[in-house]
């Protein structure tokens, strides 16, 4: 029997595909972060489509957080001052890290929030890690405003009837926003306080 010449061998190498990322980080979410005594912290959630969010806990916004869709850094390789365009306060410090789904949290600490100030953020120089710049939203808008906790614009009889209907032990779930002074109670201190900046605003001040 004569053997078989058709005979052939196939080597199979094995083949790595690298899919490019073209997908741009995208700024997800914005909040006015604040600690409120051993009640831990609390966000303020910021609006994203143009409209202005009040900030009415004391101090104003002096912790501004944001979550982009995926890690991101400076395109200079130095995450610092120079990719967030302050105006109505001052940088102090950028903080970043991880967070749970692939997200990922930037925290710019400020000082300097007058109140009635409007606090703006332009964000620039940042992309993921293969370069792709953020798109989409890049301006985020806070105004820092006393004691005005329903975010009227004003500080009035309205502010005041929630903070003395929230007082701690009433009826009632806890507002982390009637917490004024932040210590983390409600309590006659910040009534004192919501009142205080209800006087001012109704003389114009």
């Amino acid at each position: 029997m004569k053997p078989c010449s058709s005979l052939r061998y196939v080597e199979y190498v094995p083949v790595s595909v690298v899919v490019a990322d073209v997908s741009a980080p995208t700024l997800v979410s914005a909040a006015s972060t604040r600690r409120h005594g051993t009640r831990g912290t609390f966000d303020l959630p910021v609006s994203l489509d143009g409209s202005v969010t009040v900030e009415p806990r004391r101090g104003g916004v002096s912790a501004l957080k944001l979550v982009f869709s995926e890690p991101v850094g400076a395109a200079d390789g130095l995450l610092d001052a120079s990719e967030f365009n302050l105006s109505g306060a001052t940088f102090r410090s950028v903080d970043a890290e991880a967070a749970p789904g692939g997200a990922f949290v930037v925290t710019l600490s400020l000082v300097g929030a007058a109140n009635g100030g409007l606090l703006t953020v332009s964000l620039s120089g940042l992309s993921d890690a293969a370069g792709n710049a953020l798109a989409g939203d890049r301006d985020v808008t806070v105004r820092s405003r006393f004691g005005d906790v329903d975010g009227s614009g004003r500080v009035d009889a309205a502010d005041t009837m929630l903070v003395r209907a929230g007082l701690t032990g009433r009826r009632g779930a806890w507002n982390y926003l009637l917490d004024l002074d932040l210590s983390g109670a409600i309590n006659a201190v910040d009534l004192a306080y919501v009142r205080r900046y209800a006087a001012l605003s109704a003389a114009g001040l």
